[in-house]
């Protein structure tokens, strides 16, 4: 084979391969890292970029690697989760961050929403449904699952009810509660743009506005503060 065409090969694969997700996996189990890299072995988009053992470990590959979506397990030995996201949240405020365990508390899971993530999803979850979360998340979209969907519903139905406090002295329109009760909802900003006739550039400017007056850093954490805060009606969504 020609050198030259050797050399315009091996640009195509570095090119396909940069333009992959980029994910950093991060569990204290090999045998989980190793299972979850073989699922995504033959994925077209995605790019397991590298592991981690502990959160010490992870603020290095992160620093190193820079990826587009961190995998994070919830317990870890000398590692704290919800601070954990907090600190990749300051540090790289566009990297997906996605939870993977086996825990199911209430109160964590809404923790760590608060911290920032932008997903979560259990281990006995499918490599279509991991695909799927990964990409979302790298699109700085939300993906729960729907068993994590529901865990956080029942958690915030079992909370105190609370008052808005300082937020109660701002104001939404009608459009803007309509938008949030349509993203609890799940609903894809391009669903959400057909069903109230909204151009898309539009949407996404009314959501920055959302997030902004309730002080959310992110999709998940939005749903979260307008649940908690009774702007949305709990009961009205198809869990």
């Amino acid at each position: 084979m020609p050198r030259f065409a050797l050399q315009t090969i091996c640009q195509i694969a570095l090119s396909m391969e940069e333009k992959k997700i980029k994910v950093l996996i991060t569990d204290d189990h090999p045998v989980v890292l190793e299972g979850i890299a073989l699922m995504l072995k033959k994925s077209p988009t995605i790019h397991v970029a590298g592991f981690a053992r502990n959160e010490a470990e992870l603020m290095i590959k992160a620093k190193q690697l820079r990826p587009d979506v961190v995998m994070l397990d919830v317990l870890m030995p000398n590692s704290d989760a919800v601070n954990g996201v907090k600190e990749l949240r300051k540090l790289y405020p566009r990297l997906g961050i996605i939870c993977c365990s086996s825990v199911t508390d209430g109160e964590m899971i809404l923790s760590l929403v608060n911290a920032g993530i932008n997903g979560y999803i259990m281990k006995s979850t499918s490599v279509n449904e991991l695909q799927e979360a990964l990409t979302k998340v790298a699109k700085s979209e939300s993906y729960f699952s729907q068993e994590v969907s529901a865990i956080i519903v029942n958690a915030i139905r079992n909370q105190p009810t609370v008052s808005q406090g300082n937020s109660s002295d701002i104001t939404f329109t009608e459009r803007e509660l309509e938008i949030l009760k349509l993203i609890c909802m799940e609903k894809t900003a391009k669903e959400i743009s057909a069903l109230l006739d909204v151009n898309i550039r539009t949407l996404e400017s009314a959501k920055l506005r959302i997030m902004k007056k309730l002080g959310a850093r992110n999709v998940a954490a939005a749903v979260y503060l307008a649940l908690k805060n009774n702007l949305v009606n709990i009961d009205q969504l198809d869990t």
